[in-house]
């Protein structure tokens, strides 16, 4: 491998990182308003369109999030498809264990 493409694959490590990071900002943007109350629908589809363009799976059925998947966002920030939470039936959160306090459709 020479050095042009060590540069290109340090690049897209960088954006991909950066993705995350943008991704963690929002997702508390939004526990913070779910503590709240209400949320505004830009930041529900701003959530969603960063998880759909992520590549991110679900953890349950480890398929990838596209824009016809149902999301469900936890108060604890873990985000499900609809169907895997529903199919579960868990008072708890798969991931943390915290209760399933609220939750709110992406």
């Amino acid at each position: 491998m020479d050095e042009r493409e060590k540069r290109k694959l340090e690049w897209k490590a960088k954006q991909g990182w950066r993705a995350y990071y943008r991704l963690r900002e929002e997702t508390t943007k939004l526990i913070r308003e779910m503590a709240m109350g209400e949320m505004s629908e830009s930041i529900k589809r701003t959530i969603r369109n960063l998880y759909i363009n992520s590549e991110k799976r679900c953890c349950v059925c480890y398929e990838d999030f596209n824009e016809r998947t149902k999301l469900i966002l936890l108060q604890c920030g873990h985000i499900f498809e609809r169907s895997c939470l529903e199919a579960s039936e868990m008072d708890n959160c798969m991931l943390c264990r915290e209760t399933i306090d609220k939750r709110i459709e992406l």
